[in-house]
């Protein structure tokens, strides 16, 4: 019975994306799409696209400073950071495609557990990051959203900060319920020895602020190429909201839910033109496949030398080597 589920899911999130391009097809008019792509100012598309590359080299930065092997170079982190741009396009959200780098990269050089560890502890600076920038943008942008009526169409704020707190208790209760299991874990030690380790959590949050910040700017430049005056606080808002709700696996690469999205809270919430709207979500693939194809040529064409020592015997030695000379773990 479990296996015939599959098959059912899959063909439920591609008809969700199959309606809601059809919807986004009934709200843009198609003839206006291509004049506007290319009007489009080719220098903040270039600017999107080095926020996007250097992101991807901090984020390899902080993956190498968070594990903590000697012996792994920046290049081997970078190449799993593209694994994950390539899958990125055909798994139904970024965290699964996150997984797949995880488990890609554990699988190669062991200690899968405490991957897992870091990359939660990464994930969710990360969505702290976000929520103090959407604050940011929100206060930015505050006057002109309370002056539209859009705090009205929305059910008002007290619904979203209801829904927020409804879901930090259920959070809350689950961790609670689960404390015991969640105490036996690997990963879970590995999330608390990072928390242990002041200055590594300093220079996490660092460059994870840094990474948050470059995602922010290409999405604006992203939306500058076709609106030389785009408001920064409102696009910075709106890509924040968008990018949250994709986390929720609704369709395939979020291919239909993303466009609707971008229609609903830029055009219909936002003002904006939905011919213009449409363009700059369709040059934001641009980048995106760029980034893909990348990746999916060095997996093609990298070669796999033998195995190195497994994480995890590895990092034992490290220790093991600390505790002969004398030093603490807190490097």
């Amino acid at each position: 019975m479990k296996p015939a589920r599959h098959p059912l899911v899959t063909a439920l999130k591609w008809l969700l994306a199959a309606a809601a391009v059809y919807v986004v097809f009934r709200k843009v008019s198609v003839p206006g799409i291509w004049p506007a792509i290319q009007s489009a100012n080719p220098w903040p598309l270039l600017g999107c696209l080095i926020a996007i590359l250097t992101a991807s080299v901090l984020n390899a930065y902080r993956w190498k400073q968070l594990l903590r092997a000697p012996n792994l170079g920046m290049v081997k982190y970078l190449y799993f950071i593209f694994v994950g741009h390539f899958f990125n396009l055909f798994m139904p959200s970024s965290v699964a495609a996150e997984a797949v780098k995880v488990v890609a990269f554990g699988k190669r050089y062991g200690n899968l557990q405490q991957n897992i560890g870091i990359t939660l502890v990464a994930r969710g600076m990360g969505f702290l990051t976000q929520m103090v920038i959407g604050a940011a943008a929100l206060a930015l942008y505050f006057r002109e959203l309370r002056a539209s009526g859009l705090f009205a169409r929305l059910h008002a704020p007290w619904m979203l900060a209801g829904g927020l707190v409804l879901a930090a208790l259920i959070g809350a209760l689950v961790l609670f319920r689960l404390r015991g299991w969640l105490a036996r874990q690997a990963w879970v030690e590995a999330m608390l020895e990072v928390a242990r380790d002041k200055p590594l959590l300093v220079r996490t949050a660092v460059l994870t602020a840094g990474i948050q910040i470059l995602s922010v700017l290409s999405g604006y430049c992203l939306y500058l190429s076709v609106f030389a005056d785009a408001p920064f606080g409102k696009v910075t808002l709106f890509i924040l909201i968008i990018q949250l709700i994709l986390m929720i696996p609704f369709s395939m690469g979020g291919v239909g839910v993303r466009e609707y999205l971008v229609i609903l809270f830029f055009s219909d919430l936002g003002g904006m033109p939905r011919d213009a709207v449409f363009a700059a979500n369709l040059l934001g693939y641009v980048p995106l496949i760029l980034m893909a194809m990348t990746g999916g040529g060095w997996i093609l064409f990298r070669r796999h030398g033998p195995m190195v020592m497994s994480m995890g015997e590895e990092i034992k030695a490290l220790r093991r080597k600390r505790i002969a000379a004398g030093e603490t773990e807190t490097e």
